[in-house]
């Protein structure tokens, strides 16, 4: 937690102690800054316990009323599915290759309108997708009267992968068997990301996609995440704070005929899939209404996505990626293909919808200065 300067960390144990009840609140200098809380100030939260205002969580309501200025709707909500097998099991493709297939796509408009309005999912033993998901997804982002607004992800890893899968195009380009839509692919994935060179930027595309993951980090603390900014952590803190969040999603209105339109939900004779279920002053983390991807596999055992603390994704081990890698094999019964499919649209949707419901609280919150 408590990161001194480099070299002062054997004096300071020597002349103060181990122990976090040891350290003082003068023990933490510069921990604000205009971008919002910097690793220091949430170290210092953690620590003491102490927020503004002493209300029960911290949100820079201003940082994120500035911020949000600048985005354009309609706003496109994205996340992927992904894997780098060790042994590739296409021919021709090297270890570690990335393999795309499966996003997510939930959009809201001006209006405060929500829809999931695309998705994408390829499981198929023996072929890459990652092309196919790359036209799948370009015609979801650039879809006539859509092909405008903010794009958004929850950490690095749709940047990450964009970036992997245009490399791997320029490598098909130089071998002589690119696609024919090659070039047009590269364009559409250089207007979403950013490249760097030694932690300094070198391509920034005009359609650049947001980290949420980051803004979490900066705009927003809560006690329930324990310091973490993983979507599945912020969100249940979130709904526990937000009353505007109880009061929408605690009705049956996602997926329902006049509700909030969605692929995949609900999945069972409901007229509607409610989110918002009260549970211990807070309310059920939603990824815990949707039964596990595997029946012999615990779904805590597979979740990822969290941050190291070097700032690299820990994303091996997940359910989308163990899934592909089983589904990879022949012999699979079309009964256990199908359930595991169905499963994976299921948490893919989820994912999405959790960026609206945080980026919905938080605007909720700005807009009415409280939370």
């Amino acid at each position: 937690m408590f990161s001194p300067a480099k070299g002062e960390l054997d004096k300071f144990i020597a002349e103060r102690g181990l122990w976090l009840s040891d350290l003082e609140e003068d023990d933490f200098e510069n921990i604000r800054d205009s971008e919002g809380m910097n690793r220091k100030y949430r170290q210092y939260l953690q620590v003491f316990g102490k927020w503004s205002h002493d209300k029960p969580f911290e949100f820079d309501q201003v940082l994120w009323r500035n911020t949000a200025s600048g985005f354009t709707y309609p706003l496109h909500f994205i996340d992927f599915e992904g894997a780098r097998p060790a042994l590739p099991f296409l021919a021709g493709k090297h270890p570690y290759a990335q393999v795309a297939f499966q996003f997510s796509h939930h959009i809201l408009d001006e209006a405060g309108q929500v829809s999931h309005a695309n998705e994408f999912i390829d499981l198929t033993p023996g072929s890459d997708p990652s092309i196919e998901f790359l036209r799948s997804l370009k015609k979801a982002l650039c879809a006539e009267g859509k092909g405008q607004g903010t794009v958004f992800m929850w950490s690095p890893y749709e940047n990450t992968m964009l970036n992997d899968l245009r490399s791997g195009l320029l490598e098909m380009k130089v071998a002589g068997n690119a696609p024919g839509d090659a070039d047009d692919l590269i364009a559409f994935v250089d207007t979403l990301t950013t490249r760097k060179n030694r932690n300094v930027v070198v391509h920034r595309g005009e359609r650049a996609m947001v980290d949420l993951y980051a803004l979490a980090g900066r705009y927003f603390f809560h006690p329930d995440t324990q310091g973490r900014s993983s979507i599945k952590v912020v969100l249940p803190a979130v709904m526990k704070s937000s009353k505007w969040l109880k009061d929408f999603y605690s009705k049956p209105v996602y997926g329902a005929a006049n509700g909030i339109p969605s692929k995949n939900f609900p999945f069972d004779d409901s007229e509607g899939m409610v989110w918002w279920i009260a549970e211990k002053g807070g309310a059920v983390n939603p990824y815990k209404l949707l039964p596990p991807v595997f029946a012999d596999i615990e779904q805590g055992d597979l979740e990822g996505g969290d941050q190291g603390e070097d700032g690299g994704l820990i994303r091996e081990g997940g359910a989308a990626t163990t899934a592909y890698a089983r589904m990879q094999f022949t012999d699979v019964p079309d009964s256990v293909r199908e359930a595991t499919r169905k499963a994976l649209l299921r948490y893919c949707e989820l994912d999405t919808l959790a960026m609206v419901m945080i980026y919905q609280a938080w605007t909720h919150w700005a807009d009415s200065g409280q939370p």
